[in-house]
């Protein structure tokens, strides 16, 4: 699937001249032609990335063992082997981190990552918008059992990311990924934590910050929150 995450075992202040719309501020200020670019040429690669690392199907060893034993606690060997497999893909250009832990027999790996947004269209997207997502890939294995799955952390779209880089006059992946990092870290699933979801800004220093809403992810089954980041301001 193209824009999955590098683990497919399962298949995120107003301003002069602005304006409110639907409870948020609208810069009414034109996002340039370079941004609209970089903001494009950031989303290829992106995509590019992922879709190197699908066809790589580093899990795949281990997807057949559990369709073939799913009620058996796979071998070490082979959890070894999946952990140097994931841990170790390239590219990696776009992950933000890679964690693993073991207790005796018992593991957990978790991957933070930066992928395509295509697997659905919010309803005032355009046809041709695109944009990235953080998404959060886990496998946890006990005696009692095997875990893997995927949860959304933070939409980007095409309008914040051409923003950013217009506003921050940045031009590096690192500086950007920095920044998304902060927004994704933000995410929280405690709704006491945010006085009004439909306007949330997670700042990255005493200025600047992305600025979106709190929306329930569309794989929760929990009412689990994703960061839909709007703008940057």
């Amino acid at each position: 699937m193209v824009g999955a995450p590098s683990m497919p075992i399962a298949d995120v202040a107003q301003r002069q001249g602005t304006s409110a719309l639907g409870g948020m501020v609208a810069n009414r200020t034109p996002i340039s032609a370079e941004a609209r670019g970089l903001a494009r040429d950031f989303c290829r690669r992106v995509r590019e990335e992922a879709v190197r690392l699908n066809e790589q199907a580093i899990g795949a060893p281990f997807q057949r063992r559990m369709e073939r034993y799913p009620h058996r606690r796979p071998r070490e060997g082979i959890l070894r082997d999946l952990e140097r497999g994931w841990r170790h893909a390239q590219p990696q250009q776009f992950r933000l981190h890679f964690n693993c832990t073991w207790d005796g027999k018992d593991v957990v790996m978790t991957e933070r990552a930066v992928t395509v947004l295509n697997a659905f269209r919010l309803p005032h997207w355009t046809t041709d918008d695109y944009g990235v997502e953080v998404v959060d890939t886990w496998l946890k294995v006990s005696r009692r059992c095997v875990d893997a799955g995927l949860r959304s952390r933070m939409w980007i779209g095409s309008h914040a990311l051409a923003r950013w880089f217009q506003r921050s006059g940045a031009r590096s992946d690192a500086q950007l990924l920095h920044d998304i990092e902060i927004g994704a870290a933000f995410a929280s699933s405690d709704r006491k934590f945010f006085p009004d979801m439909h306007d949330v800004r997670a700042a990255i220093d005493a200025e600047a910050g992305w600025r979106g809403a709190m929306m329930v992810a569309p794989e929760a089954e929990d009412d689990e929150l994703v960061f839909y980041v709007k703008t940057f301001v």
